[in-house]
């Protein structure tokens, strides 16, 4: 896949388990039918160490939300938000139970560099109860993947610290014009 903006194909496994067991295989099949036969066998073939293709990981994204919310803006958000909880709460459980979010962000290109080979994530703000996350260097853009999916999986990955978010958002956007997309977050 050289030349393919890739994630790790962990985050499509888990958004898969979050669809299996909050609206059943069945649900799942219409949204598969809903893709190209070539992202639908990407999607059935996904394994957890191997990379995925963020194209098509956006497809997924937007099939999801018109077969089970297509009046719900937030729906990839959400799922995001649980995709990540599920996923770090895993693999990192120890290291998030342990850290503030401060120290957490400190570490956040550290944990970038583990699901994608692609673009940068920093943290140039950040203060007690309030970080901003900044992503450079990432070559796809898509609304349902860094407005909703990465602004909800970062929000899981603070909160897994033991704080309560009071505010999320997506206030500068590569989709927009700016040069690198930012989520802010506020927590107490």
């Amino acid at each position: 896949m050289a030349g393919i903006v890739t994630i790790k194909g962990s985050t499509l496994l888990y958004t898969l388990k979050w669809l299996k067991k909050n609206h059943g295989d069945q649900t799942v099949e219409k949204i598969l039918a809903e893709l190209p036969e070539e992202t639908r066998k990407q999607v059935q073939g996904a394994m957890v160490g191997a990379m995925f293709p963020v194209p098509d990981l956006c497809l997924f994204l937007e099939a999801i939300r018109k077969v089970i919310a297509p009046n719900d803006p937030e729906i990839n958000y959400r799922i995001g938000h649980a995709s990540f909880n599920d996923a770090f709460s895993i693999v990192y459980k120890v290291f998030l139970k342990f850290g503030s979010p401060e120290f957490v962000l400190e570490k956040a290109t550290l944990l970038w560099k583990n699901f994608s080979a692609s673009g940068t994530l920093s943290c140039p703000e950040l203060a007690p109860g309030r970080a901003v996350l900044r992503m450079v260097d990432f070559p796809y853009h898509h609304p349902e993947f860094c407005q909703q999916r990465l602004r909800g999986g970062f929000q899981a990955v603070i909160e897994l610290c033991g704080v309560k978010i009071k505010e999320s958002r997506h206030p500068t956007c590569c989709l927009r014009g700016d040069p690198y997309c930012e989520w802010l977050y506020n927590w107490k």
